[in-house]
């Protein structure tokens, strides 16, 4: 990834085996002006640098038919992983806001198994009051409840089409993602959806 002093948003150029992203450095030093004090390194591998890779492989492919406000978005993404993957040693707390939410949402996706999920816990998780978490959600126009459901209904309506998981029975996916009331999910998938997580599934399957 490389850092230049231009104001267009972003140039992709994808290689055989290597994708190399060039953005603008005020893009950068927004969310991560310690770059600018180091000499240039290997990140070392975390959730962010994975997201981040896939960002730049969706960016630089070259059948993509980005516009060129999808281009900035992905490219703001970029940049937002890139600043997490660099902040070693440096608390999320004295990150900046749209970092902040970008961090409290990798964590979540990663535990979104877990039936205590709470606003608590991820507040507690990056040291920061419920309320400044709930005002990080607010951001995104979402609150976290909200956030939460749509995010495992997502989860188990990706895996309820997996081939590799038709052995698991439907209360088994929902069980998983974190649901503890199978009656409240049908509901919750049903509104989300459109049908029952059964016909979903059936929807999804071969002929």
């Amino acid at each position: 990834m490389a850092v230049y002093d231009g104001k267009k948003p972003f140039r992709a150029v994808h290689s055989g085996r290597r994708a190399i992203a060039v953005v603008p450095r005020p893009m950068i030093d927004l969310r991560a002006p310690w770059l600018r004090r180091r000499k240039p390194h290997k990140l070392t591998a975390s959730p962010y640098l994975n997201l981040a890779r896939r960002h730049l492989l969706q960016l630089s492919a070259p059948d993509a038919m980005l516009s060129e406000t999808e281009a900035t978005l992905l490219t703001e993404n970029l940049c937002n992983l890139v600043a997490l993957a660099s902040a070693g040693g440096i608390g999320t707390d004295r990150l900046e806001p749209d970092l902040q939410i970008q961090a409290i949402l990798v964590f979540c996706r990663q535990n979104l198994h877990e039936p205590d999920l709470s606003p608590q816990r991820v507040a507690d998780r990056f040291r920061m009051s419920v309320r400044t978490l709930h005002a990080r959600f607010s951001q995104i126009g979402q609150t976290f409840g909200r956030w939460l459901l749509d995010a495992r209904l997502d989860a188990c309506g990706t895996a309820l089409r997996d081939a590799h998981q038709r052995n698991l029975n439907i209360s088994e996916i929902a069980y998983r993602m974190g649901f503890n009331d199978l009656s409240h999910f049908n509901k919750a998938f049903r509104a989300r959806f459109g049908m029952t997580p059964r016909d979903w599934r059936n929807a999804g399957a071969p002929n």
